[in-house]
This record gives C-alpha cells, sequence and structure tokens, in this order.
C-alpha cells in the first residue's frame, strides 16, 4: 500500500458509521468517533484528528501495515503507528517485566515483526543438503536421519510440479528469501530433522532467560507450517511430525539407517499422519499446526521430515518439502489452513 493510497484509505474509514465500528478487532477508541459531525469527517485533516479517533483507525490496519507504511508518511503518522496504546492489546501472555522493558523503548513494532515473522529455523531452502552424506550437518541446521534409496535432493526450481509461489520465511535479522527450494526425496523412506532451542532463541528476541521460561510455561503459541507436494508422474507419500520436549537430552548422532526416534524425549507433538499424493494432485498442499497450552516445561522443538516414492523408481520422484517455518504465534496462511483442516476432517471422517 503506497503513502497516498494510506492517506485515502484512512479518510475513507473515517466515513463509517459508529455501529460498524464498533466490533470484536476494534479497540476502545472507536467510540471517540461519535464525536465527529458528518461535515467534520470530511473536513478534518487526517494527521489532525485527536489521538483516540486517529488510534481507532490506524487499528483498523494489520500490523504489516503499520510498520512498512504508516512510519514513511510522515513523523506524526509514525509516532501514532508505533504507540505502545495502539499495540498493547496484539500481544498476549507476555511476561510483566518484559512488557515494561519494550514499552519502555517502545519496541512493539520490532517485537511483532521478531516473534511472528521470523524463522526459527535454519536452513530453509535446504542449502549443502545436496548430497551430503555427513549425517549431522551441524552447519546447515538439518540432520540427515535416514537416508533411504538415492538420498534427499534439493531442487530449484521444484521438478515435475509447479513452482511455489511463496516466499520462506527468513529468519531474525536475515535477508529476505524471494523463491523457494524444494527438498525430494526418493524410492525409500528418507528422512531429515531439525532442533530448535526455543530458549535461545527467545533469548535472541530480547527477553531475559526468566522471562522466555516465563512465556514458554504460560503455552505461547507456537507454529509450524511447511508446504509439501508430489510430482505429476508419480505416486508419493509424506510424513511430518512436531515434538516439544525439556531439550534436556543431547541428541546423539544418528547413523542415516534409523528413524529418528521421537518418542524418547516428547511432551507433546503433532503427527501428520500419512500424506498421499497422487500424480493428479501436482501442487502444493499447506500442513500446519498451532501449540497451545502446552504443558510447563517445553525448551526444544524439534521437526520431522519423512517422504519417498510408491513405485520405487530409482532417482528423486518421492514426496517434496518446501518454505518450511517454525515462528511463535497464529498461523500466516488462515485460509489455507482452514482448506487443510477441512481435508484431513474429510479424510478421518
Amino acid at each position: 500500500m503506497a503513502a497516498t493510497d494510506l492517506m485515502g484509505a484512512l479518510r475513507g474509514m473515517l466515513g463509517l458509521d459508529v455501529s460498524s465500528a464498533q466490533d470484536q478487532n476494534s479497540t476502545s477508541y472507536t467510540s471517540d468517533i461519535g464525536a465527529l459531525t458528518t461535515e467534520g469527517r470530511q473536513r478534518m485533516d487526517i494527521l489532525g484528528l485527536p489521538d483516540g479517533v486517529m488510534l481507532s483507525v490506524l487499528d483498523r490496519l494489520n500490523p504489516r501495515e503499520l510498520v512498512s507504511t504508516c512510519c514513511l508518511v510522515s513523523q506524526g503518522l509514525r509516532d501514532a503507528a508505533i504507540s505502545n496504546d495502539l499495540w498493547r492489546n496484539k500481544f498476549v501472555d507476555l511476561p510483566e517485566e518484559f512488557r515494561d522493558l519494550i514499552e519502555s523503548r517502545r519496541l512493539y513494532p520490532w517485537l511483532w515483526h521478531a516473534l511472528y515473522q521470523t524463522n526459527l529455523l535454519s536452513n530453509v531452502n535446504w542449502g549443502n543438503i545436496i548430497g551430503n552424506r555427513n549425517w549431522l550437518m551441524q552447519s546447515s541446521g538439518w540432520r540427515v536421519t535416514l537416508h533411504g534409496g538415492h538420498g534427499w535432493s534439493a531442487e530449484s526450481p521444484p521438478a515435475a510440479i509447479p513452482a511455489l509461489e511463496v516466499k520462506p520465511l527468513p529468519r531474525l535479522d536475515a535477508a529476505p528469501i524471494n523463491t523457494a527450494g524444494a527438498l525430494a526425496s526418493s524410492y525409500m523412506w528418507c528422512e531429515v530433522m531439525q532442533a530448535v532451542d526455543l530458549h535461545t532463541e527467545l533469548q535472541k528476541r530480547r527477553m531475559s532467560s526468566r522471562d522466555a521460561d516465563s512465556y514458554l510455561d504460560g503455552g505461547a503459541e507456537l507454529t509450524f507450517s511447511i508446504w509439501y507436494g508430489g510430482r505429476g508422474d508419480c505416486r508419493s507419500r509424506a510424513h511430518i511430525m512436531v515434538v516439544l520436549d525439556s531439550g534436556r537430552d543431547a541428541l546423539v548422532p544418528y547413523t542415516g539407517r534409523h528413524d529418528f526416534p521421537w518418542e524418547r524425549t516428547a511432551i507433546t507433538h503433532w503427527d501428520s499422519g500419512m500424506l498421499r499424493l497422487d500424480p493428479q494432485d501436482n501442487n502444493w498442499k499447506l500442513a500446519t499446526h498451532t501449540f497451545r497450552g502446552y504443558p510447563a516445561g517445553i525448551r526444544r522443538a524439534i521437526i520431522v521430515l519423512k517422504g519417498k516414492d510408491e513405485p520405487w523408481w530409482a532417482g528423486h520422484y518421492g514426496a517434496k518439502f518446501a518454505a518450511p517455518e517454525l515462528h511463535f504465534g497464529p498461523c500466516r496462511w488462515p485460509a489455507q489452513a482452514a482448506a487443510a483442516a477441512a481435508e484431513e476432517g474429510s479424510t478421518s471422517a
């Protein structure tokens, strides 16, 4: 949204009836709109609005627009767009001392981006996983725990499936990623896993160790999403698991010959079940799960991805994965998540 478009949109919002303004997504500031007459709404400059009215208007924009657009219009609009009063209700379950720190430094917009819009996973475009038979691969973030058939292959662009029109979520302070590569499996089960220290990641987002403990023990929303698909010329299967545990046990080296023993440490987990991909599908689907209200003691997340083809064809005709993301907060793809949930429900029925 351009700055000029934003100003027009803001003026248009002020033409709303008070009854329509007072919906479940608006804050208490909307009651101030009633103080303006129709003539006043038409004549008043947007930056000359009372603070309460300005906040009620800005509250109708999504956080990304507040951060990326409003701050570029003027100093006055920037000050309103990053105000604590506007952002406070966009966060839940923040530790009190941490909230005080964020408010004192007016860091709510930065925190929204750091918690909800950056990836806790490393190497989401698969990098040096190509042909890498060093099972640990510590530098890449992923570990090959099962190297079946011809193993994994990174593809960019993905073979025999349309390109995924999604930009992978970057890590904190990393450059944007413009294209999504894929990780393709082979004719026997292939498996990769990545462990994420949630406590350490929160400390990178300016939480103290105690605040990070409090945030996790409060069951903060944690979402994993990944796109998976199959070729248009071969049936394949995919299987996805996310394990949450205490992180106390060190992950032992694996030989690439056995499945990752995720049950050993799991406090809670999500299992996608067997995902079958027919050639007529030949497109990407979203698999996603949001953890909420999980037991206290969670400090680590472990992502496990498995894939293979069904006909046992040599090469990399198995299921593919792309754009994995793990972040705090709700899923970034609500429409696709709802469709995936509906499909899962119809399949189980």
